[in-house]
């Protein structure tokens, strides 16, 4: 193998692989425009591009499995809303059969299953997150556990939902109810269903499973309690844990943020255009390339849009 160096003599990446900033334009008819400076990247430079954007790939898988945990939720709402009106545009109105209520119960319990999962991943995987980029014993991580366990020890339906988790794979379905009621309407005499999903507190005291403290707290709850509003308070509690992440991250983004602004203006990035690290040669002088690294200048942007958002939904209990 050939080795290759820069300007200045320096082998870059220990290969033969050459790195250069540059940029791509996808036309409007599916063609690109490569611009491909010729400068090659040195070692020191290419270490502080990567030192500067790890941020947006540590907070990225973040922000993405919240996202997962609201879709989970949003679904888990659709279950219900489309269950009641399936439930009310039955041809016999006046009585819901047992197959009926079983597919309802399969599909809630199937959303709310996913919704606890989600949820748990996302306290995980930030966790583990904060712990590789700053360390087991950083400042970083230690305040974010400080919040975790402060909005656990303040929240019932923190400790609980987080409980029902562990009960729904290790012991019988998260849902022990899937409440059916109907009113007779005065005109038409049929019935109009409202469907929900309800917790029975006696099933879970009687069931064997193993609750710590919380069993305490749910021989408190009336005899059958609603789960959608604590899932909602669970929701807002997730959301708040992101938010956090986003403080400890501030410093890092805003000099990812100056970074790239300043790269970008350096190599002359059009508007549209995406900037990319061009790997290797070129095989020929109006050939591009093989291979290219995507700058996260793109990925940086949505993060901060979604910060703009995450902060109006921090303390908004609806999904």
């Amino acid at each position: 193998m050939t080795t290759v160096t820069d300007e200045h003599g320096v082998n870059v990446n220990g290969g033969g692989d050459i790195r250069r900033f540059g940029y791509y334009v996808v036309q409007p008819n599916g063609t690109m425009d490569f611009v491909v400076h010729s400068k090659v990247a040195t070692a020191d430079v290419l270490d502080e591009f990567h030192e500067l954007v790890r941020v947006v790939f540590r907070l990225q898988p973040v922000v993405i499995s919240l996202r997962i945990v609201e879709s989970n939720a949003r679904d888990l709402i659709a279950v219900i809303d489309n269950h009641q009106l399936e439930l009310n545009a039955l041809r016999t109105p006046n009585i819901v059969s047992i197959d009926a209520a079983i597919s309802g119960l399969i599909l809630a319990s199937r959303g709310l299953a996913n919704f606890l999962c989600a949820a748990t991943s996302f306290i995980e995987l930030t966790e583990a997150q904060l712990r590789l980029g700053y360390g087991r014993e950083s400042k970083e991580l230690a305040s974010w556990i400080a919040c975790r366990r402060s909005l656990h020890a303040k929240s019932f339906a923190y400790r609980f939902l987080y409980k029902l988790r562990n009960f729904s794979q290790h012991r019988s379905l998260p849902i022990s109810n899937f409440n059916i009621s109907g009113v007779r309407d005065s005109g038409s005499g049929a019935m109009k269903f409202e469907v929900g999903i309800d917790i029975v507190r006696d099933a879970l005291r009687a069931s064997g499973f193993n609750w710590g403290g919380v069993g305490e707290e749910i021989a408190r709850q009336p005899s059958r309690f609603d789960v959608l509003p604590l899932v909602f308070e669970f929701l807002a509690l997730l959301r708040t844990l992101c938010r956090e992440v986003f403080k400890i991250e501030a410093e890092a983004l805003a000099q990812c943020h100056r970074y790239l602004s300043v790269l970008k203006a350096k190599i002359a990035v059009p508007q549209r255009a995406v900037p990319a690290i061009f790997v290797g040669h070129s095989a020929a002088p109006d050939v591009p390339p093989m291979n290219h690294e995507v700058i996260p200048d793109a990925q940086l942007r949505w993060l901060l849009r979604e910060y703009d958002e995450l902060v109006g939904r921090c303390d908004d209990r609806r999904i």
